[in-house]
């Protein structure tokens, strides 16, 4: 038996894919995990559920590796790191007093019709496979296994999580920096590292993350508060108290007619709160950009680099008010009191991209607005006149 001791797997996790036939009590046999995708010894769901098997029943259990030849047109490059990295997985395992038996099949599969060898030359199966994909040779910069790849994510020296990750956000497009990205992907594609452990992880570092001023004009950009400020005293078309809002009493039938679902239903049709209208701006894109962009236009859901109407409630809740400061108060306001889900980080997050940039841009700079990208949703008032009436 082995070794390791550990609790049964969600049932939710497993799939049985042919019911096994009852042996005969004189027939005993081990529990043997394939392992194809998670090559690894931790985190791992189906060698924890292979263990659990083995415990219960009281049956030894061993991993078995189907080495296929070339898989997917594979060259040295991918086979080596996976063979260096199963050469590790094996001592890991050994550790564990669990056996690992390497499977070589060329062409076919075939039988299992006898006992496979446990001593594995694995210098001299990275040389075979270092020859048969010469044509794309190794490279050196990214060491395989287990151990690398907890180091590329959380080492001391330079892990991503722990180290580099303070860099991503403004230095992820620079391809000069490549040390700004995780460096994962090697060891995702191999299984030699859980994207679960991996979001485990990262969700801890989260709260180095958080904004403190999540409802406040300090949480917006820099540039978002400097054209917000300055155009804080340009001149209004109306003014409207938080009162007047809240019942609903602008000149602007469409948003009026916004307020009061939410007021009465508690929730506000999704395009007036967080739309996104489908003109394209090929000024805004890069020429790949523009490229995709022109294709996706004839999708029936718009791609997030098409200009933005932003949420439209909110937007003119900031052309109504005195300052970003009160409109941003109202907004959070009105949205805490009569959604459903209001009082949520989400919620939040809508009002500050609405009123203050948050995910957003500099654009043109037009009064009140700045540099902000204000709401043109008149297009859509006649469309939505049935709307109003019924509400």
């Amino acid at each position: 038996m082995s070794r390791l001791t550990t609790p049964s797997v969600q049932v939710g996790r497993i799939r049985v894919l042919k019911e096994a036939n009852p042996s005969p009590p004189s027939i005993s046999g081990p529990v043997v995990y394939w392992m194809f995708r998670d090559e690894r010894s931790s985190d791992n769901w189906a060698l924890i559920h292979a263990v659990d098997l083995a415990n219960r029943s009281g049956a030894p259990v061993a991993v078995l590796f189907n080495l296929f030849h070339r898989f997917l047109g594979a060259h040295a490059r991918q086979l080596g790191f996976m063979v260096r990295g199963l050469r590790e997985l094996r001592r890991n395992l050994d550790s564990m007093g669990i056996p690992f038996f390497l499977l070589r099949i060329l062409d076919h599969l075939i039988g299992w019709t006898g006992r496979i060898a446990t001593e594995i030359d694995w210098e001299g199966l990275i040389a075979e496979v270092s020859r048969e994909g010469a044509d794309v040779p190794e490279v050196d910069w990214c060491e395989p296994g287990e151990t690398a790849a907890r180091e590329v994510l959380l080492g001391s020296k330079n892990g991503f999580l722990t180290k580099r990750l303070k860099n991503y956000y403004n230095e992820r497009n620079d391809p000069l920096k490549t040390k700004s990205l995780s460096g994962l992907s090697p060891y995702l594609q191999f299984g030699q590292i859980s994207t679960q452990h991996c979001a485990l992880e990262a969700r801890a570092f989260r709260k180095a993350c958080t904004q403190p001023q999540y409802d406040s004009l300090q949480g917006a950009w820099v540039w978002a508060r400097k054209t917000l400020m300055d155009h804080a005293l340009d001149k209004r078309e109306h003014i409207y108290t938080k009162e007047q809002l809240e019942q609903a009493k602008t000149a602007d039938p469409l948003w009026n007619a916004s307020q009061l679902e939410m007021v009465h239903m508690g929730k506000m049709h999704g395009f007036m709160r967080q739309a996104w209208i489908g003109y394209f701006n090929p000024t805004s894109l890069s020429r790949h950009q523009y490229w995709i962009g022109s294709l996706l236009l004839f999708l029936p859901i718009r791609p997030l680099f098409c200009t933005p109407s932003g949420m439209y409630w909110a937007k003119k809740i900031l052309e109504w008010t005195k300052g970003p400061e009160e409109a941003l108060s109202i907004a959070i306001y009105l949205n805490d009191k009569y959604e459903i889900d209001g009082r949520d980080p989400n919620g939040y997050v809508g009002c500050m991209w609405s009123v203050c940039g948050v995910h957003d841009q500099g654009w043109k700079e037009r009064p009140v607005f700045g540099r902000y990208q204000e709401e043109e949703a008149r297009e859509h008032h006649e469309s939505n006149s049935e709307r109003s009436k019924n509400i």
